[in-house]
């Protein structure tokens, strides 16, 4: 009996070490994956603001939103994310992504634009920039809380 014993608690212990990996190995991919998707976010957040850019640069007194055929883009460029919004008010332009994105998408972001100032999470109608909160840059009443936005001036 207690031989028995003996190898059924080895057993057990590999079990729990097998799993234990295996665990690991599944947020270690999960994490990838995330990571993966918001730096396509961002991407794609670059690439639509250098059309929005060259809209706004025409079109300085552009207002709302713009379609895509309106601002040139190309209907080779696949399709952006559904959370990606370009906004134009008073002389400049949004780029942004509804509170439905990851808050990780701020430094993806950040980094993509070179570390850019107009880069943030809209904070009760302020820009933050990583967790700081900015009361002189105030932004337009459609910007919701926790919207990651690019402000193009």
């Amino acid at each position: 009996m207690p031989m028995s014993m003996y190898a059924f608690s080895i057993f057990m212990l590999i079990a729990a070490l097998v799993g234990i990996k295996m665990d690991d190995f599944n947020y270690q991919s999960k994490s990838g994956f995330d990571e993966s998707r918001i730096n396509n976010i961002a991407e794609q957040m670059l690439e639509y603001s250098s059309y929005a850019k060259a809209y706004l640069e025409n079109n300085p007194s552009a207002s709302g939103v713009v379609n895509d055929a309106s601002l040139n883009i190309p209907s080779w460029i696949a399709k952006r994310d559904s959370r990606i919004v370009i906004y134009f008010s008073a002389g400049k332009g949004y780029v942004y992504c509804t509170s439905g994105c990851p808050r990780s998408l701020e430094s993806a972001l950040y980094s993509l634009t070179d570390k850019s100032i107009n880069v943030g999470i809209v904070s009760n109608g302020k820009l933050s920039r990583s967790g700081v909160v900015d009361s002189m840059y105030t932004l337009p009443s459609f910007l919701k809380n926790d919207d990651i936005v690019y402000v193009l001036n």
